[in-house]
């Protein structure tokens, strides 16, 4: 093989990885991951290094994510054979005569390609392209479903202070002030700035969120993204306003202290005394107390649930939105239940 081929290939694939692993960071920054983990991860990937526990839960827990890395660890397992054998096989038919006669070539070529890479690091070259590739992979990986992108930038145990790009702006929230929407008083969230157009917007109790904003929010991670991240129908929106309205007053982890005004009774409660429902020995949700107009009584094992009843139940947030929000999984496993009782 030619020496100055060989070397020009090599080097070729030194620029390849170089670029692949700016697609890559964009890629993942596009899901929702911040400039260093994407860009760190997009490397561990890449040259099938691995990568840690901690920081793979972000890769694991995404859809999109896990293909991207897939995808990106069989590109780097295809790059490595190939540049591989061809170090191999430069090597092996290496003619130092060759490497001497050609040195001119030979420097000119390196030069070229450390002046390349020198360019593209400069912040006016290297900004406008990073600002173009984001934006294309925006649109990529979020045509079909327009949904909030969600960057977790720093955690700190189960609160996370988040950023949030807005394609749409969660019911609770649109067209309502802060204040009326109560993302304090009934979710413990905290919205701290909002970018508006380049510029930043003070927050008040008058302020309003609207589509296209970027914002900072702290608070329960799974409490954020169950507002902001799935985006529903504006029926099933108004489907599930005539439904149950569930207030959170506390967050303990996962678990969650919870004010539930019942309009429509859950299957697994309906006519059923608590001391005979699932709902503690299954789903771990204690109903503590009940509230009917103007009485305020504690639950017994024979306390049955009403419509216009307020609860305020304590369990996992997760399972407390599953049994009062959505009963189509819930009358299944209701019925596997009966099922394994009967036999």
């Amino acid at each position: 093989m030619n020496i100055i081929l060989a070397i020009i290939l090599i080097l070729g694939f030194i620029l390849a990885y170089i670029i692949i692993i700016g697609i890559f960071t964009t890629l993942f920054r596009a899901t929702g991951l911040t400039k260093g983990k994407s860009r760190y991860q997009a490397i561990s990937l890449f040259t099938n290094c691995g990568f840690t526990t901690s920081e793979s839960e972000l890769i694991t827990s995404n859809k999109t994510r896990r293909r991207l890395a897939t995808l990106l660890m069989i590109i780097g397992h295809v790059f490595s054979v190939i540049i591989v054998s061809l170090v191999v096989a430069l090597f092996s038919s290496l003619n130092f005569s060759d490497v001497k006669s050609n040195i001119i070539i030979i420097a000119i070529v390196i030069a070229v390609f450390f002046g390349i890479v020198l360019v593209f690091n400069l912040p006016f070259v290297s900004k406008p392209i990073q600002k173009l590739f984001e934006n294309l992979a925006t649109k990529r990986v979020l045509k079909k479903s327009k949904n909030n992108i969600i960057t977790v930038l720093d955690n700190y145990g189960k609160q996370s202070l988040v950023e949030i790009y807005l394609y749409w702006v969660p019911s609770i929230l649109n067209d309502k002030s802060l204040l009326d929407a109560g993302l304090k008083r009934n979710y413990d969230l905290n919205l701290i700035t909002i970018k508006r157009k380049n510029k930043i917007v003070d927050v008040n109790a008058e302020t309003i969120i609207q589509k296209m904003d970027k914002i900072i929010i702290f608070g329960n991670i799974e409490v954020i993204e169950d507002i902001f991240k799935n985006r529903k129908d504006k029926k099933e929106e108004n489907k599930m306003d005539v439904k149950n309205k569930i207030s959170i007053i506390d967050n303990y982890g996962k678990d969650a202290m919870c004010e539930i005004e019942i309009h429509d009774i859950p299957d697994i409660l309906f006519n059923t005394p608590l001391g005979e429902s699932i709902i503690k020995s299954k789903y771990e949700i204690t109903i503590i107390m009940v509230k009917h107009g103007k009485e305020h009584n504690l639950t017994t094992a024979q306390t049955v649930i009403n419509n216009s009843d307020t609860l305020i139940v304590f369990g996992p947030y997760q399972n407390i939105k599953e049994i009062f929000r959505s009963e189509s999984e819930i009358k299944v496993e209701v019925k596997e239940e009966t099922k394994e009782e009967n036999e």
